[in-house]
């Protein structure tokens, strides 16, 4: 058999094929296991977005060591704190909705007192919060001063990480507007403004309640909605699989099959 391939030029050709059938295969079983990773990663989430607010300062000094890991574990968690908001240096990050254009309003928090920062370093004295939408009618803070709370409040809020949309366009800093929500260049550009001084906490804030009355932004808690289609990756995987094998056996029937003479 084997001098019959060596004959059909069908050795190189074979040994090709395995090497790719093998590496196809293992690439769907690695999207199957990241199924079930995703699948508990959602589970976590969950239930740190439903489980009952605790500190902030509590959340921080529960979190694990590694600042990786330990804002992966804070990833929505509900927490607790008080502060007081810095109205005048709000943000508006573009957030149209189907029926309306909305603008998603962030505005910088000083804590009631410094938060200490796991694993040493400064105390983080602000954190942006995400405090909801506005209409674009309402964007102005002018046309909703009674929404704006002026001394130090209680608020409810689960933690959002950084994810900015590279794709994004630039912020209009003159207006305040950005396209996405980016923590590191909104507080650059807030410290380099003059406008907040301080150590932020490296995550958003999210408000689950209205932070203050008539006009206030109000909260668009979106759900969980992680991608995890992997295992349509897998099946294509496996799929590409298949079908090198299946046109490899047709290849080398043909070029195994007796010829004819003439």
């Amino acid at each position: 058999m084997l001098q019959r391939m060596r004959d059909a030029g069908l050795i190189w050709p074979t040994l090709a094929t395995i090497a790719a059938f093998l590496i196809l295969l293992s690439l769907g079983f690695w999207q199957w296991q990241r199924m079930h990773w995703k699948r508990g990663l959602l589970d976590r989430l969950e239930a740190a977005a439903s489980a009952a607010p605790v500190p902030l300062e509590q959340a921080l000094q529960a979190a694990p060591a590694g600042a990786a890991a330990r804002l992966e574990a804070l990833r929505y968690r509900r927490v607790r704190l008080r502060g007081t908001f810095l109205n005048d240096s709000e943000l508006h990050v573009w957030a149209p909705e189907p029926r309306q254009i909305t603008w998603q309003v962030i505005t910088p928090l000083r804590f009631a007192k410094p938060l200490p920062a796991p694993g040493g370093g400064a105390p983080f004295t602000h954190a942006l919060v995400i405090c909801g939408v506005v209409p674009a009618a309402l964007k102005s803070p002018e046309t909703r001063a009674g929404g704006q709370p002026a001394g130090p409040v209680d608020l409810t809020a689960r933690i959002r990480l950084d994810e900015p949309n590279p794709a994004a366009p630039a912020p209009n800093l003159a207006k305040a507007e950005w396209f996405t929500r980016d923590l590191g260049k909104m507080v650059a550009h807030l410290k380099s403004a003059d406008r907040v001084s301080g150590s932020f906490a490296p995550f958003f804030l999210e408000a689950v309640e209205r932070t203050g009355g008539d006009g206030a932004p109000v909260p668009r808690l979106s759900a969980l909605t992680l991608s995890n289609r992997h295992f349509e990756y897998a099946l294509t995987w496996w799929g590409l699989a298949a079908t090198l094998i299946a046109v490899f056996a047709a290849f080398a029937s043909s070029r195994l099959r007796p010829v004819a003479p003439e």
